[in-house]
């Protein structure tokens, strides 16, 4: 329920755009090819009216600019700041340099100082040593009388404490020479340190200037050359400097400034210019009052040279100059993203021009020449269609489009007694009704564009090009045939919704999707596809020039084209399944019957191994084919299906062949096993056929009836076997163990080859091959296999089973027909070729009957 809900919303969406009674686009002087009736009173937008408004309106739009008042103040703020920061800067400078210049003056005043009083202490030291030579002197002429009067004993001792005095004066004097001497020493190096310091701070103020030039460049927010930097700093950032600075700017920073004169838009009469502390832009006319940077840096420059600079040092003008030009920045700039914002605010709430049309205006009849005013109300028409979809239609769609599923689903249902198609095959209809459509829509899509360089086709011409065709026809071939009818009927009214409930167009859909299911339930080369595509192209042909009586239209270049659209739709239905029907094989693992003729080929590696590992059961598995085959088609199954499901069942015998007995010579290996082992060998032989078949990629219907073949039927021989060698146990014998795992043959095809398979191998096992006996044998097991119940499942019939037991009759007489003995030809014991042929005690490869062969 859930996929058909989707599938009802899916099919409502695509097919809804086109529910209303579109007008077709015409071009002026083109003629009209439908009459357009006006059913319901509508105003109708003029979109050439609304779009010259439109127009007018965005012409006349004033940009938004950004106004900033306050930029003088701040250029002037900045530069006041920038110039004391730098006074400050120079000022530290200039106290440092005035704290080193100093101290180096006074170490050199000290070691003047120092200098004088060693020079004066040492002509002390010397004058004293002389003096001290004298009184040595004297003291020795004294000292060498032989006698002193008083005055010279006097003068003696006046010289001996002189000497005294002497030494202990000279004695000072070193002294203080000695201090004075160290003293010098140590501001000598003292001073050639500062020396050291001063030359080092050289290097120190240049990092220091550079950091100052940087840091006024930030606060200025403009590039400043070392040059210009360097005159600023002669000049200590005097104030006479930044007077003239703002001299020069403060007669053109009161105006409007714009960047380039590209900022303002070609031919714009007015601006609306927001000011920065105010969110209500005015509107502002005087354009030409706005100038640019290159003309305020170019009235600065005239300005400047008007200034006097007497007095302020090389090169000051041409710096002020270029420093006023650099500082000046637009103080108008356009906002964009407000002016866009307010430019689609004005587009949403501007008006439209509306025009209205009374309920049955006629506005074009089929036949004329489209006018101008005729183009714009369909144009206006189209444009209304598709901003007002009629929601009453799209309700009324969704539902009829729901029945249709429902009812389709039902029919489907019941051809599938009850039970229903698997979620797989529900899926793949789905999509086979799905697929058309957007086919459908692709071709609608292009055909405005192509109609613009292709006017002299009519528009509904390229409605013939629409696969309607294509889901009926790989329906047929993935499905069934009553699929393949249903289906087609649903897409056909889908895609007649989807055109303006065009009834012209179901029964053409419907009449080539009849052709496309009826002949295509089995096929077995690619020129069938191709066939088919031609069947469906004459189908269209015959019907597309009816469509074109009833609509009396007129014959000519339009009914020409018509018929070599339904031409082509044909031969495109058969392109497009040859195209999709690989891959849906291939998603959906279905063996089609191209698929089916591949596996028939004896050359197929599965078949080449089983004919060498187990030749007895490769000839059944022919034998069988040939059987099942015969009998398909008057039961309405698929007689190549069953053929090559017939070559494919016994293939998992061929992993312990010689455990069968059509593979087997004069041993019975069974002989020697216990009966559960040997039952268990002959049904894992299912089993073991299944992973082969996968592992060769047989696809799901061979492999369905691998499976069945055998249905839960009992391996009866093995079963009586066990109950004997198990005879006085207490506990009977299991018979779970001895039946096949199933499942029961689920269709007739199934069924059919059980029937054969069991029939072929009895047959082969009889003493005689009299018509009685072998249409008594045939009777028999097709009975026993309906009464065990093993049928239930398949769809077979009564009627079904007659006509099996008839044709399976006709063919193993044909088989086992009567041969006469040759006359001249004996056998080693001398008995007939015939003669030579053991006959077979039980049946062969039969779980029904008793006996040694059935434990194949």
């Amino acid at each position: 329920m859930a996929l058909l809900l989707a599938l009802t919303v899916l099919v409502t969406w695509l097919i809804g755009p086109n529910l209303y009674l579109v007008p077709a686009r015409y071009d002026e002087g083109k003629i009209i090819t439908q009459t357009i009736l006006i059913n319901e009173n509508v105003q109708l937008k003029d979109e050439k009216s609304s779009k010259v408004r439109l127009d007018e309106a965005i012409a006349v739009f004033a940009p938004i600019f950004d106004y900033d008042p306050r930029l003088r103040e701040r250029i002037f703020d900045d530069l006041t700041t920038g110039f004391r920061q730098m006074r400050e800067g120079l000022a530290e400078l200039n106290r440092e340099k005035a704290a080193l210049e100093g101290k180096i003056r006074k170490i050199s005043l000290d070691r003047i100082f120092v200098a004088a009083n060693l020079t004066r202490s040492r002509n002390f030291l010397d004058v004293i040593e002389a003096d001290k030579s004298q009184l040595i002197n004297e003291i020795g002429r004294l000292t060498n009388l032989r006698e002193l009067k008083t005055e010279q004993q006097s003068r003696l001792e006046k010289l001996r404490f002189d000497l005294q005095a002497s030494d202990a004066q000279i004695t000072a004097y070193q002294q203080s020479v000695t201090q004075l001497a160290g003293k010098g020493e140590q501001l000598e190096n003292e001073g050639r340190e500062l020396v050291s310091q001063f030359g080092n701070w050289r290097v120190t103020e240049e990092q220091a200037l550079l950091t100052l030039r940087e840091a006024l460049q930030k606060t200025l927010r403009i590039p400043i050359e070392n040059s210009e930097f360097r005159i600023l700093a002669e000049a200590q950032f005097s104030n006479s400097l930044e007077g003239k600075i703002k001299a020069l700017q403060l007669p053109v920073l009161d105006g409007k400034i714009v960047s380039s004169p590209e900022s303002i838009p070609v031919n714009q009469e007015a601006l609306q210019i927001q000011t920065l502390d105010s969110t209500q832009p005015k509107r502002f006319e005087k354009l030409a009052s706005i100038v640019t940077l290159e003309q305020v840096r170019a009235r600065i420059q005239s300005l400047g040279q008007e200034q006097e600079f007497a007095g302020e040092g090389a090169g000051a003008r041409e710096m002020v100059i270029a420093l006023a030009q650099r500082l000046v920045r637009p103080n108008l700039t356009e906002n964009k993203g407000e002016t866009e914002r307010q430019k689609q605010e004005l587009i949403k709430t501007l008006s439209p021009v509306y025009f209205n049309l009374k309920k049955g205006t006629v506005v074009a009849r089929a036949g004329e020449v489209a006018t101008a005013q005729q183009v714009e109300i369909i144009n206006a028409l189209n444009a209304y269609n598709r901003k007002n979809p009629p929601f009453p239609q799209l309700i009324g769609t969704f539902i009829i489009v729901l029945i249709t599923l429902l009812l389709v689903s039902r029919l489907i249902g019941a051809r599938f007694r009850g039970k229903g198609p698997p979620l797989s095959e529900l899926l793949l209809m789905a999509i086979l009704v799905v697929i058309p459509l957007i086919l459908a829509q692709i071709i609608l899509w292009f055909v405005p564009w192509v109609t613009t360089f292709s006017d002299f086709i009519p528009r509904h011409t390229f409605n013939f090009l629409i696969p309607a065709a294509l889901t009926a026809m790989l329906a047929s071939i993935l499905l069934r045939r009553e699929i393949a009818l249903f289906l087609g009927f649903a897409t056909s009214l889908f895609l007649a919704i989807l055109l303006g409930n065009s009834l012209s167009f179901f029964i053409f859909a419907i009449m080539g999707s009849l052709v496309a299911a009826l002949p295509m339930r089995y096929y077995e080369t690619r020129n069938a596809l191709w066939l088919q595509g031609m069947r469906i192209a004459a189908i269209n042909l015959p019907v597309v020039f009816v469509l074109n009586l009833m609509e009396q239209n007129p014959f000519g270049w339009g009914l020409a084209l018509a018929l070599g659209a339904g031409l082509a739709n044909g031969l495109g239905v058969a392109i497009l399944v040859l195209a999709f029907l690989p891959l849906l094989e291939r998603v959906f693992d279905i063996t089609t019957n191209l698929r089916l003729l591949e596996l028939s080929n004896m050359n197929h590696p599965a078949l080449k191994e089983l004919a060498v590992r187990a030749p007895g059961t490769y000839h059944h598995s022919i034998v069988v084919g040939n059987l099942s085959e015969s009998a398909a088609g008057g039961i309405g199954a698929n007689p190549l299906l069953v053929r090559v499901a017939s070559y494919y069942h016994d293939l998992g015998k061929m992993t312990c062949p010689l455990y069968f007995v059509e593979n087997q010579r004069n041993k019975n290996y069974h002989d020697d096993l216990p009966a559960k082992t040997s039952a268990r060998i002959i049904i894992n032989h299912v089993k073991d056929g299944a992973e082969i078949a996968r592992r060769y990629r047989l696809g799901r219907a061979i492999l369905n009836i691998l499976e069945q073949h055998h249905g839960t039927s009992l391996v009866r021989y093995f079963f009586h076997k066990a109950e004997a060698e198990e005879t006085g146990l207490e506990e009977p014998v299991d018979s779970v163990e001895f039946r096949y795992p199933g499942p029961k043959p689920q269709s007739k095809e199934a069924g059919l080859v059980m029937v054969a398979d069991v029939t072929e191998a009895a047959t082969r096992s009889m003493p005689g091959h009299s018509p009685e006996a072998i249409q008594d044998m045939v009777i028999q097991l097709t009975n026993h296999i309906y009464m065990d119940g093993q049928l239930d499942e398949s769809g077979l019939t009564f009627n079904d089973l007659n006509h099996i037991k008839q044709t399976f009759t006709k063919m193993l007489l044909s088989i086992h027909h009567h041969r006469i003995t040759y006359p001249d030809l004996k056998v080693a014991d001398g008995s007939s070729p015939e003669a030579a042929e053991p006959a077979d005690e039980t049946a062969a490869d039969s779980p029904f009957l008793a006996g040694r062969r059935a434990s194949s």
